[in-house]
């Protein structure tokens, strides 16, 4: 390998945080070979590498004090349901989803099942027809003032009764796997069409030739007068 040929292949390291072996690197000839060997590499570093572990051991140190918890391991696979008993109560799972949140794993929220949403209109619908049939009658202004913050209080103790797990979650893994950083990383992954123009700019700029030259069928040494 020549100068220009180890300097471009460094630079690219850099720019996409992988290591080229010097065998794979000999063998490239053209830009898309090139292209294909940092597609190659980046793939097995962004599939080998697990966010989820790092976030998991976070999630398992910050639950491993809790009370609800105690006496259970915390595994990937464990269910929420081995330890529904200390979960039943909704301040339960909202204090262990506060300190999930307090250790930077930002898991899915909590659901409200559909039944309490409906106990809750249900409830404030008849307190509410309640209020103007005494409006009406009675024309009592505190009676109804007095009804309507009942079913205010109603409407709130229903709606913090108990919240169901989010939809999919079962494990602690899949809970995991839902995090706000999961979704990020992959987002973050690159397409193909994003590394191809980041090397064509690489090589652009090590080579100090117009990208617009530069061609996916372009050979370095007959092409780019690469030494």
């Amino acid at each position: 390998m020549g100068l220009d040929s180890v300097e471009m292949v460094m630079e690219a390291e850099d720019e996409f945080g992988i290591d080229l072996p010097d065998a794979e690197c000999e063998r490239v000839r053209t830009v898309r070979d090139f292209v294909d060997l940092v597609e190659r590499h980046l793939r097995f570093v962004l599939e080998s590498s697990c966010p989820g572990r790092e976030l998991f051991d976070r999630l398992r140190a910050a639950w491993a004090e809790e009370p609800e918890l105690a006496g259970v391991r915390l595994r990937p696979r464990t269910s929420f349901s081995d330890f529904s008993r200390g979960l039943a109560g909704w301040w339960a799972r909202r204090r262990l989803w506060e300190s999930a949140r307090r250790a930077g794993v930002g898991l899915p929220r909590l659901r409200r099942p559909a039944v309490v949403d409906v106990l809750v209109l249900s409830l404030f619908g008849i307190l509410a027809a309640a209020t103007v049939a005494v409006a009406v009658i009675g024309r009592s202004p505190a009676l109804c003032f007095a009804l309507l913050v009942e079913a205010w209080c109603a409407a709130m103790v229903l709606s913090t009764l108990r919240r169901g797990m989010p939809p999919g979650v079962v494990t602690l893994g899949d809970a995991v796997r839902g995090c706000r950083q999961m979704r990020a990383h992959e987002a973050t992954e690159l397409s193909r069409g994003e590394i191809e123009a980041r090397v064509i700019r690489l090589v652009g700029e090590q080579l100090g030739i117009d990208m617009d030259k530069i061609k996916l069928e372009s050979r370095f040494v007959e092409d780019l007068d690469m030494d």
